[in-house]
Parts: C-alpha cells; sequence; structure tokens
C-alpha cells in the first residue's frame, strides 16, 4: 500500500493509519513532501507512537516486511525493487520529479510494477500534480485506488489530477478513507488465499 500527500496533510495520517492493525498480510509506504529527512525522521517517529503499525523511517535496502509502515525520507526519491522473493527499499537523489522529492509517482509505479493487482494506491490532499500518473500505473497494474474528496481535502489539486486521468476507483472523504481500505485489504487476503 502506498499513501502520498503533501507537507499540508501529514495530519490526515494520524486520522488513518492508528486504527490499521499490526496485519502479517500488507506493508504500508508513506510519502509526504518533505525536504529534510530530519523532519520526516521525526514525523515517523511520532506516528509510530499512535499506531499499532510499527512506523520507521525507511533506509536505503531496507526489506519491506508485512506490518510495517516506512517513512520516505525527506530528499530522497524512494522505489519498491525484488530482490529474490522479498521487496526492499531503493532510495536515491535523482532529479525531482513534479518539482518534489521524495515524489508520489516514482514510489507507485514502482509499486505497481512489483505488487501489480495487490497494491492499493492513496492519495490525500496536496498542490500539483504529484501522485496522478502513480494511481494510473495501480490501476493499470490491476490494483485498487482511492482518492481524498475536495470537501475534505486542505488542497484538491493532487487528487483532482488523478480523478481527471480516470484512475480512481473511489474518491472519498478522509474519515471514510482508513475502513475502506481496511476493507480492500481483507478482500485481497482473501482473494490471494482462494488462488493460492
Amino acid at each position: 500500500m502506498a499513501i502520498g500527500t503533501s507537507s499540508g496533510g501529514i495530519k490526515a495520517f494520524y486520522e488513518i493509519l492508528p486504527d490499521f492493525s499490526k496485519n502479517d498480510a500488507y506493508a504500508v509506504l508513506i510519502v509526504v513532501h518533505m525536504n529534510q529527512k530530519e523532519v520526516s525522521d521525526s514525523f515517523a517517529k511520532r506516528l509510530n507512537e499512535k499506531c499499532q503499525l510499527e512506523v520507521k523511517s525507511a533506509t536505503h535496502a531496507m526489506t519491506i516486511e508485512p506490518g510495517t509502515a516506512y517513512v520516505i525520507p525527506g530528499g530522497f526519491h524512494a522505489e519498491v525493487l525484488k530482490k529474490g522473493e522479498e521487496a526492499i527499499i531503493s532510495l536515491h537523489e535523482g532529479p525531482k520529479v513534479n518539482f518534489v522529492r521524495p515524489s508520489i509517482d516514482v514510489l507507485m509505479k514502482s509499486v505497481a510494477e512489483v505488487f501489480k493487482e495487490n497494491s492499493i494506491g492513496i492519495l490525500l490532499t496536496g498542490m500539483g500534480m504529484d501522485g496522478a500518473q502513480g494511481m494510473k500505473a495501480i490501476k493499470d497494474a490491476g490494483g485498487s485506488t482511492i482518492a481524498q474528496n475536495k470537501t475534505t481535502s486542505a488542497v484538491f489539486s493532487m487528487p483532482r489530477h488523478a480523478i481527471e486521468l480516470d484512475c480512481v476507483d473511489k474518491v472519498l472523504p478522509l474519515q471514510e478513507i482508513r475502513d475502506e481500505t481496511i476493507k480492500l485489504v481483507e478482500e485481497k487476503v482473501s482473494q490471494k488465499a482462494k488462488a493460492d
């Protein structure tokens, strides 16, 4: 699961993440538009105190473990790579994408490539168009996508761009995103169990 927002959407995570169970079925990757690693590290630490999931600051080559949330550090792009049977986080300081680093698009495109139909993309409030192409990649891979609605967004630009690409399954108020996401995870776990 990849969740993205601009720096104005930090508060949204305190409404969404605390009720996520420490479920063995999924991990959460978080991009917030922050320039400094110190700021993102502090955010991860505060979020960890509120959540059932373990919340960590992502580091280069870190293995993605289920039941864990990873905050991408400020100033770095993050991509998910497959390494044998494991998925790892690759951090780099490549050129800014959509004028930002970390970029939601960069992360979500890699999540779509690695996790395909098991991926979930969530785009929250934010300025600009970062995340729209990433959401499209997840949708095209057979994954599920949710965008925050206009009423509860501080800035509706990022969700609006994704909606205009016709790649968003559901547009929901912030308060409903948590429950919808939990339901989606349960559905995907059930589908995978049947397939296995």
